[in-house]
């Protein structure tokens, strides 16, 4: 036996693990849970949402059941970056009987929706400062026995709400009702979430009943794009084969959007995940199902990376009960890793969010040991992405303009680069601060473009071009020379 050769080839072996795991994408698998959090009410506690906060942590939106029979209330709960509670508020006496989603605003503070105490379940929401203190309350009966699902900070520092019947709320900043919209006119349908687009409208998802030619109906996926009055652009319905339900939508950052749910078409009783990405004209690009797992996808959220992470309820053998489930997925749906967390729980919502060094908040209700009930149920995972906030006031996909030639004599070129689509207005000021010409103001996609400007009307002198590209803007001076 030649020990040297056999040195040499257990060498060669070692080095070439080495070199592989080397080459190993770093976030090529699912991550390890760095620390959970458990929260314990009189009754049943879960957590339905998560935001991010600035200084890396979390909150957590809570649905807590009180100790008598149709009575419950909202808590939000701030954990720091290591798990540990910073503070909590309990808003039973506010009136917010059962929470579903929380948000942050523009100043730091938050945003919580759901319904109120009444037999009509309207739709209440809740505004609090960046440590939770309530600062005002307000709800709305639109259109009818419902609650809100989903809430975003707008534009303007107002808020957008889509309810469980699919209807779409606007609000002020100080929670007044500027307009409402029903869109539940069909058999059936049920609200997911929504995201106000560059443009100021908004992109709906959620889930429709359609009777098919046998007079069955099939329940699928409705995406809707609205101006920014909540009126129709268009509105898509995903034909897949049997019932799907859409309950999650996120922008993919280029002008299409990615939503996720669940598919019953091969065991009516057994959910699969289902993803589908959408174009910023509603086009349908691709459509995945995953028939080798058994779980409802109920959080969709973009990565840096250009991926997608999304969350879910994973079936367990005891029925009812599931876990907590994961799967990171690429821009084209290709499945790059999926993982389960947590011990097995009760159906509950499943909180996902992307915080700002890349890892992951989760939340759901974990079951309690030797006690009925469950309890709150929050954890923090490793990185799955790049730093989502990276530490640079450059963003990471910036909107670039450029004007040459500066100074001109006549005729300038006004080049613009853009990440997504968005509505453009190009207009030129004097040094009064007057409007002296609009050079553009329409909607232009994703890439690179150019306007030329004829100066010969004007006289000699400084001038700024404003750029408006949906909610950022640009200004740059340019001089006229004749």
């Amino acid at each position: 036996m030649n020990l040297s050769k056999i040195s040499f080839q257990i060498t060669a072996f070692f080095i070439a693990a080495l070199i592989h795991t080397a080459l190993v994408p770093v976030f090529a698998q699912p991550p390890d849970t760095l620390w959970t959090y458990e929260y314990r009410g009189p009754q049943d506690d879960n957590v339905v949402d998560i935001a991010p906060t600035s200084d890396g942590g979390f909150v957590c939106a809570i649905k807590s059941e009180a100790e008598t029979v149709d009575s419950g209330r909202a808590v939000l709960v701030k954990l720091n970056t290591m798990g540990q509670e910073a503070w909590s508020w309990s808003y039973r006496d506010w009136d917010l009987w059962t929470v579903t989603t929380v948000t942050g605003t523009q100043d730091g503070g938050f945003i919580l929706a759901g319904s109120g105490n009444t037999w009509w379940q309207e739709q209440a929401v809740l505004r609090t400062d960046s440590a939770g203190n309530p600062l005002w309350y307000r709800y709305y009966r639109v259109p009818y026995t419902d609650w809100a699902v989903d809430i975003v900070t707008t534009h303007d520092g107002g808020y957008a709400l889509i309810t469980a019947q699919l209807a779409l709320l606007r609000l002020n900043a100080a929670g007044d009702s500027l307009w409402s919209r029903d869109y539940g006119d069909y058999h059936f349908g049920y609200g997911g979430e929504l995201i106000e687009t560059d443009d100021r409208g908004f992109i709906l998802c959620g889930t429709r009943g359609y009777i098919r030619p046998d007079s069955m109906w099939d329940v699928q996926p409705w995406i809707c794009k609205t101006d920014s009055l909540g009126g129709i652009e268009w509105e898509r319905r995903i034909n897949v084969t049997g019932d799907v339900w859409c309950m999650t939508i996120a922008s993919a950052g280029d002008g299409d959007y990615v939503v996720a749910g669940s598919s019953f078409a091969t065991d009516t009783s057994r959910s699969r995940p289902f993803v589908a990405r959408i174009s910023g004209s509603g086009d349908v690009l691709w459509t995945r199902i995953w028939n080798d797992v058994e779980a409802n996808l109920r959080r969709c959220r973009a990565l840096p990376d250009g991926g997608f992470i999304l969350g879910g309820l994973y079936a367990s053998d005891t029925p009812y009960f599931e876990r907590y489930y994961l799967m990171k997925i690429d821009g084209n749906g290709n499945r790059l890793w999926d993982g389960i967390y947590g011990n097995s729980q009760l159906v509950s919502g499943s909180a996902l969010a992307v915080l700002n060094d890349g890892s992951l908040g989760i939340g759901n209700g974990q079951l309690r040991s030797n006690t009925i009930g469950w309890d709150a149920w929050a954890a923090r995972t490793g990185v799955v992405t790049s730093a989502v906030s990276p530490p640079s006031i450059i963003p990471a996909n910036p909107i670039l303009l450029s004007i040459y030639p500066n100074p001109f004599n006549s005729t300038t070129q006004i080049e613009f680069t853009l990440p997504t689509t968005r509505r453009v207005s190009l207009r030129l000021y004097d040094v009064l601060g007057r409007e002296v010409a609009v050079l553009l103001d329409e909607m232009k996609t994703v890439g690179e473009h150019s306007v030329r400007f004829d100066g010969g009307s004007l006289s000699s002198g400084v001038y700024f071009c404003r750029m408006e590209a949906g909610t950022e803007a640009r200004i740059q001076k340019i001089v006229l020379m004749r």
